[in-house]
């Protein structure tokens, strides 16, 4: 890795040095004098603007340090001819290529010592806080009426709570025409908002001139609100290591990305916890671009923020609340965390993931998973060993021994007991007819509704290895509308095949134009449990078929034992 180091001096914040990470940058483009960009690899850029100098000087510069060190320096100074020939006034980082909502932002360095750094992080939040732009409107509700009255004071109940993610504007008058349906027509009346218990239930003050009034109808009145709208900020991060002396709390319309977007911005020390403060439905918020060694914490239910390449190491019980069990409804694009995303009896993993994984994870021990994958499963950091990488850490995913899977995994990649199953049958899964698991495929041995009791769900174009797709129905389970269709099984015992060692239930779903490279598959077996319930249409099985039984069926699918077509049932 190779960084640009670029003198600062009077330029953007109190920095001496800004340092950019050159192997992120794909080209540098000019755009005028003052202003040139550095588009990056992952399809972003970064603005520059130099406040001292022309853009063409400092280009000319970067070209002439990059060509004159070899690519084993790491540090790259780029040099001026004459003290103060160029600085900047702004960087900005552009998501995409466009700005960012046009935030205000607030960049935090990585210069100095990691117990500064993380004390600056702290500092950069609570300013971000503070530069929330505000903006204060009056808008009209529908009333069902109100819970009584104390003198000029109503106690109001909305039809909905109908301000969005605005928030009532408190014990400030503002003044409204309205008809408040008690005979005297529409006046100019004072209004004040006291306090509030919801969005939809509050205290309200009327005055007419100073007098109070108390006779105003609100039932299905227009009632005039004072709300406050807020825009959200960005806390813009640096390259370099934060220890944070204390929890990083994030309860606000906040959102903090690193400059990079790389592993080159690392926080430890104290936890991350991302509150319910900061999920806004007209202001989506997003976190991207950090290796986390210590917690990062996420509250229940932030349907409305977005988590991109965070990856949290050395910890478990990472984008879920600190305590007790929550709903993991976010968006959530290359993100790991072992033993995390809604883990738990009682836990709800509902959101969309994609090119995201974790050992244990994905609504794991007693969850209900009804999040949408795509892509998920395997470590691409690029930090796994030679002989594991990029399926290391792969185990007991997607729904591993959960309460209710109707979720949908599309070409994801699981391990050992992935994919809705119950690795030692101690947990009754149900899988809906919602459940989707396509171009899936599992390096490891029962998956696929392994164990799983109830499993109504569709398989397409999935492969697995022993012990997988329906292995072993537990007695009084139902697998009769389970599909399997163009799956493929390299193990043995797949497709509704019984355990070697114990009876159990039987399978009855349909495999259609699946295929089984092993042996004792579709309900085969060497006792008297082997039996063919289910309904295969162009199947192919290595060892042969059992003979069917209740309403089983075979329809032309091959018997390799004995190169032969089978209809059976």
């Amino acid at each position: 890795m190779r960084f640009l180091v670029l003198n600062n001096e009077n330029g953007l914040g109190t920095a001496k040095e800004l340092i950019i990470n050159w192997e992120s940058v794909k080209y540098i483009r000019p755009f005028s004098s003052d202003v040139f960009f550095m588009e990056l690899n992952n399809g972003s850029s970064i603005k520059l603007t130099v406040n001292t100098g022309n853009s063409s000087v400092v280009i000319d510069a970067i070209n002439t340090a990059v060509k004159s060190r070899s690519n084993s320096n790491r540090v790259i100074p780029i040099q001026q001819k004459s003290i103060g020939a160029f600085s900047f006034t702004s960087i900005e980082y552009l998501e995409g290529g466009g700005f960012i909502d046009g935030r205000v932002n607030v960049y935090v360095s990585g210069n100095g010592t990691e117990t500064e750094n993380g004390q600056a992080l702290l500092d950069g939040y609570q300013e971000a806080v503070a530069k929330i732009p505000q903006t204060s409107s009056i808008i009209q509700q529908n009333s069902l009426g109100v819970f009584g009255r104390v003198d000029n004071v109503y106690e109001v109940f909305l039809s909905t709570p109908g301000i969005g993610s605005a928030i009532f504007k408190l014990q400030t008058p503002y003044n409204f025409v309205i008809d408040l349906q008690n005979g005297a027509g529409a006046l100019n009346y004072t209004f004040e908002v006291l306090s509030n218990s919801s969005q939809q239930r509050f205290f309200q003050k009327i005055t007419l001139n100073g007098a109070p009034v108390t006779d105003a109808s609100y039932t299905s009145l227009q009632v005039p609100v004072l709300i406050l709208s807020q825009l959200p900020t960005m806390l813009i991060v640096g390259p370099g290591t934060y220890d944070l002396p204390s929890d990083l709390v994030i309860d606000n319309i906040v959102s903090m990305v690193s400059l990079l977007g790389t592993k080159s911005t690392i926080i430890k020390g104290a936890n991350v916890k991302i509150e319910a403060g900061a999920n806004n439905s007209l202001t989506p918020n997003i976190y991207k671009g950090f290796l986390v060694n210590s917690q990062w914490y996420v509250a229940s239910n932030l349907s409305s923020v977005t988590f991109e390449d965070i990856w949290v190491s050395g910890t478990i019980g990472n984008f879920q609340p600190q305590t007790g069990v929550g709903t993991a409804s976010s968006i959530y694009k290359n993100c790991y965390g072992s033993e995390s995303f809604a883990t738990g009896s009682g836990a709800s993993c509902s959101g969309t993931f994609i090119e995201s994984w974790g050992y244990k994870s994905f609504g794991s021990n007693e969850a209900n998973v009804s999040g949408q994958f795509y892509r998920c499963g395997y470590d691409n950091s690029n930090t796994g060993t030679a002989s594991s990488s990029p399926y290391r850490n792969g185990e007991y995913q997607f729904g591993h021994k959960c309460n209710e899977f109707s979720g949908s995994c599309i070409n994801c990649i699981g391990d050992f007991g992935s994919f809705a199953s119950n690795t030692d049958g101690g947990q009754i899964i149900n899988i809906t007819s919602n459940a989707q698991f396509i171009n899936c495929v599992s390096l490891g041995t029962e998956s696929f509704a392994a164990r799983a009791y109830f499993n109504s769900g569709s398989f397409v174009n999935c492969k697995g290895v022993s012990n997988s797709f329906s292995y072993n129905v537990p007695f009084s389970g139902d697998h009769s509308n389970a599909e399997y269709i163009n799956c493929v099984g390299t193990g043995s015992r797949v497709f509704g095949a019984p355990s070697s060692s114990s009876p159990a239930g039987s399978f009855t779903g349909r495999c259609i134009n699946c295929t089984a490279l092993s042996v004792f598959n579709f309900g085969k077996d060497t006792n008297s449990n082997s039996a063919t319930t289910a309904l295969l249409y162009n199947c192919y099985s290595n060892d042969g078929f059992a003979a069917v039984s209740g309403s089983g069926k075979i329809r032309n699918s091959l018997d390799n034992s004995t190169f032969s077509i089978i209809n059976l049932g």
